[in-house]
């Protein structure tokens, strides 16, 4: 069975695909939207897989993957929102016309990608390495043209999109434990530190997205834009991620950020009858350790006051700490020894028992 015939591509898109090939980009031969090679674990493939299925007739158009550019893929031929978009990620030298509207193309910055589909705009905005656009010079058989309306494409006149949301990404990332990310010679985040990176970045980046999938949008162009070897960490691997952030945000559960909220049981409140240095005590304990069942901490009353946790003095705190262990809310979950650490305690829940009910042993 011989491969199907389609309409010879003019020759100047087989010129456009060398042209790009020689300044670098990546490229891939479609046929209509369909990429017809698999290209998820090469950066960059040779040029004759896309040239020659376009000279044989298997490919009627030539697609750029986007690993280190961003293109705002607009959905309709009004001027106005074109206008709108240059205004929000700021005018580019290159764009290409196409069938529907218009592909704006910028270098990818850092920091999150908007989903503007969820402001009700007809625009998307596509990223990283498995991302891809249809080559300016592309006729397809049914007429369709993509036409350069700016300069030819080259990185060096594409500028970095400016568009900004919510949170500014931090220069240097860091992880949850502190510390900075070291990166390689070439400024990528390097093998063994590539998934606190992206947790550290999911945490920042959680409260400005819209949805799950935008979170792991941005993730994934994230690990294929600033981690080494990006094949080698997949795709499910920052799924996790992106589900484990997603879930503690639907969850109220995070607690790195000062506008956070966290739990209090009104059962609590009952058990202190109007202690109130007691709930003040209560309500910093639950805010500093109550997201991790069983933590252990001490408590250093002159420290908790210069650090200005609270205001009580000696005596007040620790009738405060008395009266929670006393109902119950807290326990010693480690006796102090003369030359070794401070006494730790750990929290627990308030509960009533009745006579047919007992603790278990710790």
């Amino acid at each position: 069975m011989t491969a199907p015939s389609f309409k010879q591509p003019p020759h100047d898109l087989v010129s456009e695909a060398k042209r790009l090939h020689g300044l670098g980009f990546s490229l891939l031969p479609l046929r209509g939207k369909t990429p017809l090679v698999t290209f998820g674990t090469c950066s960059k493939l040779p040029l004759n897989v896309t040239v020659d299925r376009l000279l044989d007739g298997r490919a009627d158009a030539v697609g750029i993957r986007l690993k280190d550019l961003l293109v705002v893929d607009i959905d309709t031929h009004d001027g106005t929102q074109k206008k709108e978009m240059e205004k929000r990620f700021g005018v580019t030298a290159v764009i290409t016309r196409t069938p529907r509207g218009y592909h704006l193309y910028y270098l990818r910055g850092r920091g999150p990608v908007p989903n503007l589909k969820s402001e009700g705009l007809p625009v998307d905005v596509k990223t990283g390495g498995n991302a891809f656009v249809v080559a300016a010079g592309t006729m397809r058989v049914n007429g369709d043209k993509y036409v350069a309306i700016g300069q030819p494409l080259s990185r060096s006149i594409l500028r970095e999109h400016k568009h900004q949301v919510t949170v500014t990404p931090k220069t240097n990332a860091t992880s949850e434990r502190g510390g900075t990310f070291k990166r390689t010679y070439n400024g990528l985040v390097p093998k063994g530190h590539r998934h606190n990176h992206l947790i550290s970045l999911a945490r920042e980046y959680v409260e400005a997205v819209q949805s799950e999938t935008e979170l792991n949008k941005n993730l994934i162009a994230e690990r294929d834009h600033a981690c080494a070897d990006p094949v080698t960490f997949s795709d499910d691997e920052v799924g996790k991620i992106s589900a484990f952030f997603w879930k503690k945000r639907l969850e109220n559960g995070l607690f790195s950020s000062k506008d956070s909220s966290f739990r209090m049981r009104r059962t609590a409140l009952d058990c202190l009858n109007g202690n109130t240095d007691a709930i003040a005590l209560l309500t910093i304990l639950e805010s500093q350790h109550g997201h991790t069942a069983g933590k252990k901490f001490s408590l250093d009353q002159a420290g908790m006051k210069r650090s200005g946790l609270i205001n009580m003095g000696r005596d007040r705190f620790r009738a405060a700490v008395t009266a929670l262990l006393e109902a119950g809310l807290m326990e010693v979950a480690k006796e102090y020894f003369a030359g070794s650490q401070k006494r730790q305690y750990r929290l627990r829940r308030a509960h009533s028992l009745g006579s047919n009910v007992v603790d278990l042993p710790r």
